[in-house]
């Protein structure tokens, strides 16, 4: 559920790239923490009628077609899936150095 959408940026948007995510995870973790391709969360949210198994080709597609360019909406493993959901939402929430 993390992965999902606690990383997106803007939950209440309508835009799938700013209300849900999609996470590009080496296999171990997409066996043991994502299995069935439910990884790729934010195609699900585009294109629902998309069987699971062909969710990576159209990630695949759009990433090279531009569609998630100038978007923070992939997350790069669970590790980093984590990292984000734990960041600071507003500049003012950062540490003063």
């Amino acid at each position: 559920q993390i992965g999902e959408h606690g990383t997106s940026k803007d939950r209440s948007s309508l835009e799938p790239r700013l209300n849900t995510g999609t996470t590009v995870a080496p296999f171990w973790q997409r066996v043991l923490i994502a299995p069935n391709d439910v990884n790729y969360h934010l195609e699900h949210h585009m294109f629902a009628s998309i069987p699971p198994y062909n969710l990576k080709r159209l990630h695949t597609l759009l990433s090279t077609r531009g569609y998630y360019d100038d978007y923070d909406c992939i997350s790069h493993g669970f590790g980093d899936v984590l990292r984000r959901a734990v960041r600071p939402d507003t500049p003012e929430m950062v540490p003063a150095e």
